[in-house]
């Protein structure tokens, strides 16, 4: 194969290599997005639940999410010899500096011991009362100091607190603890029994506690950049291979340009410490390169939104429209008389008629309706931004508003073609002569001509008042 045919194949080729590599950049992206996501919502408490996405996967996830013991772990807790892995702790927990507090996990060992030394018979009095010292006084520690403060887990401190008064009768928090590690009864429940229930109601909210150290930057520790920066090397090959490639190719006429129109690139060539929210960002040239590569609709979202509010828009411009045609009819009858306006020839009346509704319709195409663009326009953009307030708070806010911006541009681009259209002007001059001939046609003799106009104005009242409160009622 001589030269001229290897690069023909290969121009041949390029469209189908580029492909490949941008549904793998995509691919690489997503990744990078979600893992972002799951990042960033790791320690968010969800609303309502009580409970953090992370406190979530600890009670959901399979033992196998659970973090593995290493040597080190053993060092420092030998309660994890022999053990493949730690059930209290995640996979994910040492990419966010989490471990176990040491307050509370000294005081489920504790409520473990005491379990084991009462089912123990070689077990003596004093070694029980020993324990049940310890909890008493570490209790009080836990109320006193609040080892949950710094994991923003007070509330679950305060369940906690609640629970044990609740079961004990005891008002106090701290009296509710020293009756509850009592070698005496309490409502009727031994101490076995009361372990047992410790262990379903208090010792899952225990669990929640962690600690993260502070760093000298003054943010809780955090491991994540070391993991990202593999996707921001990706992206900086990206971002500067086609660069380079579109200033041999010709593309930009000056070299400073690409950086410019792929402004969006920063989110993924910048990256943040501990800024989940930056990284979140990245679903903006996600989406871009997504529609570059006709991945997703070249329209996105804007077609959706505006044939979902089409029906607003044409109610309102309709109901607008209307009411100054209704106007106008009302006044010509009420100044002339529909008397007078029998009497004409009917030709003549017909086309005096055409005239009005012609000088009519260009009246309100020329001076009315621009008016009431704007408040179409801004009727729309306010339906539209409450139906998508939601979007707009989340993490995805900035790419949503992008999008809604360009709705509104072709909402308002479409609004005033409709408007300034003549085929708009032509159908309602045509439905206006439909409706004023089969009025001619209804009048009879004259004597009942002037109860027909009281008639006819009250009618036309009772419409326009009617269409007035409806736009009042959706605005």
């Amino acid at each position: 194969m001589n030269s001229a045919a290897r690069l023909n194949d290969l121009k041949t080729r390029l469209p189908l290599l580029k492909k490949i590599y941008e549904i793998i950049y995509c691919t690489v992206a997503f990744v990078a997005l979600a893992c972002a996501f799951f990042d960033a919502t790791y320690l968010v408490e969800i609303p309502y639940l009580h409970k953090s996405f992370r406190d979530v996967y600890l009670e959901s996830f399979p033992r196998s999410w659970r973090q593995p013991v290493s040597p080190a772990d053993v060092a420092e807790d030998p309660d994890l010899q022999g053990k493949e892995y730690d059930e209290r702790l995640l996979f994910y927990d040492p990419i966010k500096g989490i471990k176990l507090h040491r307050t509370t996990r000294d005081y489920l060992k504790d409520v473990s011991a005491l379990s084991t030394l009462l089912q123990d018979p070689g077990s003596t009095r004093k070694e029980v009362m020993t324990v049940l010292d310890r909890l008493q006084q570490q209790s009080v520690t836990i109320v006193d100091q609040n080892p949950f403060k710094l994991a923003n887990k007070s509330g679950e401190l305060e369940r906690i607190k609640n629970r044990m008064r609740e079961f004990t009768g005891n008002e106090s928090s701290k009296g509710a603890f020293a009756e509850f590690w009592s070698n005496q009864e309490v409502q009727g429940y031994t101490l076995p029994e009361r372990i047992t229930w410790f262990d379903l109601h208090i010792a899952p909210l225990m669990q929640r506690n962690y600690f993260r150290w502070i760093g000298e930057d003054g943010q809780p520790e955090n491991h994540y950049a070391a993991f990202d920066r593999w996707f921001v090397f990706f992206f900086m090959f990206d971002f500067f291979a086609r660069w380079i490639l579109s200033i041999r190719g010709g593309e930009l006429r000056k070299w400073y340009l690409f950086p410019v129109r792929n402004w969006s690139e920063i989110f993924n060539l910048y990256p943040p410490a501990h800024s989940g929210v930056w990284r979140l960002m990245r679903v903006i040239p996600f989406l871009l390169r997504m529609r570059q590569n006709n991945f997703l609709p070249s329209s996105g979202l804007a077609p959706a939104i505006i044939h979902d509010n089409a029906a607003v828009i044409a109610e309102e411009i309709s109901g607008m429209v209307l009411i100054n045609i209704l106007g106008n009819a009302r006044s010509m009858i009420e100044s002339k008389g529909l008397g007078q306006l029998s009497k004409a020839g009917p030709s003549d009346m017909m086309d005096h008629i055409n005239g009005l509704l012609n000088q009519q319709a260009a009246m309100i195409s020329q001076k009315v309706v621009p008016g009431l663009k704007d408040e179409i326009s801004a009727l729309v953009r306010h339906s539209i931004s409450t139906a998508m307030q939601s979007y707009l708070h989340s993490p995805l806010g900035p790419g949503v508003k992008l999008i809604l911006n360009n709705a509104f541009e072709q909402v308002d681009a479409g609004l005033e073609a409709a408007i300034a259209g003549p085929e708009g002007v032509a159908k309602m001059t045509a439905i206006m002569q439909a409706f004023i001939a089969a009025l001619m046609e209804a009048i009879g003799d004259a004597d009942n001509i002037a109860q027909m106009e009281s008639h006819i104005i009250q009618i036309l009242d009772s419409v326009i008042n009617d269409l007035r409160e409806q736009q009042q009622s959706r605005t």
